[in-house]
C-alpha cells in the first residue's frame, strides 16, 4: 500500500512539475546574452530631451518599474533628462527614432516600427543580444498611429516602452507554437508578445505571469 501511494504521489509531483514548466519561460523565449557587472540589478533609463513628447511622458516611461519586485536581481529606475542635466554614470539611453542624432533620419518611422533596442560592447561596437554587453538603448516611435488607434494611446505607449525594458532586460518574443504558449494564435498572453494591446488579443499591456517567469529564469528569483 505505502508503495502504491509513493507511486501515486511521485506521478502527482512529476505532473506539476510538467505543467509549470508548460508555462514557464521556453529556451526562445529569453536571450542567451548578460551583462558586464550584472547591470540589469541597478538598470538606470534616461529618458532624452527627443523622446519626451505630450504622450511620451513621465507616466508612459515609469511603467518600465512593473519590471521591479519580480526577480531581486533586477531593478530599475526612470530618469527624465532635462536642460543642462549632467551626465550620469552607467545610464541606459532612451531616445526617438533617431538615436540621439537630431539631423538623422527616424529609422522607426521609415521601418513602421513601435520600438527598437539595441546591445553595445564597453566600445560602443553593437553586439547581438546572445553575446556579453556593456550596456544597450532603447529607440522608440514617439509618434506611432497606431497608438491612438487602440482606443487608450497611453496603455499601447506604455505597452511599448515595457516590452522594450523588457528586450534591454534580456527577454525575446515568446516563441510560437511552444509547449504552454496556446492563448491565442499558439502564443502566451505575455507583454512580449509583438504587437499592440487591442489589436493582438496575446498581447498585454503589462508584465503577465507568463513574462515573470521569464524574467526569473532568465535572472534568477
Amino acid at each position: 500500500m505505502k508503495k502504491r501511494v509513493i507511486a501515486f504521489l511521485s506521478c502527482i509531483v512529476a505532473w506539476v512539475l510538467s505543467s509549470a514548466q508548460s508555462v514557464y519561460a521556453h529556451n526562445g523565449d529569453v536571450f542567451k546574452g548578460s551583462y558586464v557587472l550584472d547591470r540589469q540589478k541597478n538598470l538606470k533609463l534616461r529618458i532624452s530631451m527627443s523622446a519626451q513628447t505630450s504622450l511620451m511622458n513621465r507616466e508612459v516611461y515609469e511603467s518600465a518599474l512593473k519590471w521591479n519586485d519580480i526577480s531581486s536581481n533586477v531593478h530599475i529606475t526612470v530618469i527624465m533628462e532635462t536642460p543642462g542635466m549632467p551626465s550620469i554614470a552607467d545610464t541606459m539611453g532612451v531616445y526617438d527614432g533617431r538615436g540621439g542624432n537630431l539631423n538623422g533620419p527616424d529609422l522607426l518611422k521609415t521601418m513602421g516600427y513601435y520600438g527598437l533596442t539595441q546591445f553595445f560592447d564597453s566600445n560602443g561596437n553593437q553586439v547581438s543580444h546572445d553575446e556579453k554587453c556593456d550596456h544597450a538603448r532603447i529607440l522608440i516611435n514617439v509618434n506611432h498611429p497606431d497608438y491612438s488607434r487602440t482606443g487608450d494611446p497611453v496603455i499601447a505607449a506604455s505597452m511599448n516602452f515595457t516590452h522594450e525594458v523588457g528586450h534591454v532586460l534580456m527577454l525575446s518574443h515568446p516563441v510560437k507554437g511552444s509547449a504552454g504558449h496556446s492563448f491565442w494564435n499558439s502564443l502566451p498572453y505575455a507583454v512580449m508578445n509583438q504587437g499592440l494591446p487591442q489589436k493582438n488579443k496575446e498581447v498585454s499591456y503589462l508584465p503577465t505571469e507568463h513574462d515573470k517567469s521569464c524574467l526569473i529564469a532568465k535572472w534568477g528569483v
